[in-house]
């Protein structure tokens, strides 16, 4: 399915309070407003029905944008940011102007799980790129879908598959994916640089020469013929979570990794399908002193869809403090990405 695009437009502000007809100044019927770090979300909006979203985007701020900030802009990322929810035509799902989001409430409504496009226009407020900048299109929104897959949460969005007919210049995911090649295995740290130079205005495709001894054209040449697999290195929480990408299944419990659990903390199990093959995929987490099953849950997932649990809620008679092993059974034919964080203080 191919995926609809995020924008950033820059205007000037000046022009947002003439020009737009979205009802700037008028009264909010509700407002969400969280704190991360240094930096603040305020989320305008007068429809209820948003809320599960709005509570979706919250949480991704929280973890993802003071990572952003501390990474690719100390200095001039926004420490507010404003979220208003606008119905436009030309953008079908998000777009950015300055710290402000505007996102399509019939998406968010819908989509609720799609927490990796808010992360995606976040990036968009963080970078700081000057109005006129030199850097081509395809470079601000490969490196921005590369930010989501580093900063977000798993959801239904995934890297393209590499194709014949892709080019570094497609934009979005297959670019960004380039990147995630260049960064990580290639050459690290690439992009950082390249990001900076945009943001002082100093982008030219010889950087990509510069520093790592090759054209873009000649790097892509060698990424077409080896792709690699950058899927499960291109994350950036290390701390209390664990991702795995492309589990192949064999219809038998897969011991994966041990963990200490403290009650309260925060926690979540993701699954995503990858595959053409619809099945069930059962968890269980395991008292490591006990030997005895605490949690099993068994989810039934269709082509490219997402579940989320929260495995270890205090709705559920949460556990005691303690260590525990997670096991996975998927079933033959079926392959998924899944990801547990199990006690993330972060947000």
């Amino acid at each position: 399915m191919k995926r609809l695009r995020h924008w950033k437009v820059i205007l000037a502000s000046s022009l947002l309070a003439t020009s737009l007809p979205w009802g700037f100044g008028q009264a909010a019927a509700a407002e969400k407003v969280v704190t991360s770090h240094d930096y603040k979300l305020t989320i305008t909006y007068d429809d209820k029905t948003l809320e599960p979203a709005i509570a979706k985007y919250t949480l991704a701020f929280k973890r993802s944008y003071w990572l952003m900030a501390k990474a690719y802009s100390p200095q001039t990322a926004p420490k507010e940011v404003f979220i208003r929810f606008v119905k436009n035509n030309k953008y079908p799902i998000a777009y950015t102007v300055g710290n402000t989001i505007y996102i399509n409430p019939d998406w968010a409504k819908k989509n609720q799980l799609d927490e990796g496009m808010l992360v995606h226009e976040l990036f968009h407020v963080v970078d700081a790129y000057p109005n006129q900048t030199t850097a081509p299109s395809w470079v601000k929104e490969g490196l921005a879908d590369y930010a989501r897959s580093r900063y977000s949460v798993l959801d239904s969005w995934i890297y393209p598959a590499v194709a014949s007919s892709h080019k570094y210049t497609n934009s979005y995911g297959v670019t960004a994916r380039f990147f995630a090649w260049i960064n990580h295995i290639k050459k690290p740290g690439t992009m950082l640089k390249i990001h900076q130079k945009i943001q002082q205005n100093q982008y030219s495709e010889q950087l990509f020469k510069e520093y790592t001894g090759k054209t873009v054209d000649q790097l892509w040449a060698e990424y077409k013929k080896n792709p690699g697999s950058v899927e499960a290195l291109n994350w950036v929480f290390k701390n209390n979570k664990a991702r795995y990408n492309g589990e192949q299944g064999a219809g038998k419990w897969v011991t994966y990794f041990d963990f200490n659990y403290v009650p309260g903390s925060q926690n979540y199990l993701r699954v995503r399908n990858v595959s053409k093959t619809q099945g069930t995929v059962t968890f269980q987490v395991f008292n490591k002193k006990t030997g005895k099953a605490v949690r099993t849950y068994s989810v039934a997932l269709k082509a490219n869809e997402v579940k989320r649990y929260d495995p270890l809620s205090k709705a559920l008679k949460e556990p005691p403090k303690g260590n525990y092993t997670l096991r996975v059974k998927i079933p033959k034919g079926m392959k998924i990405d899944f990801e547990l964080n199990y006690g993330n203080q972060t947000y």
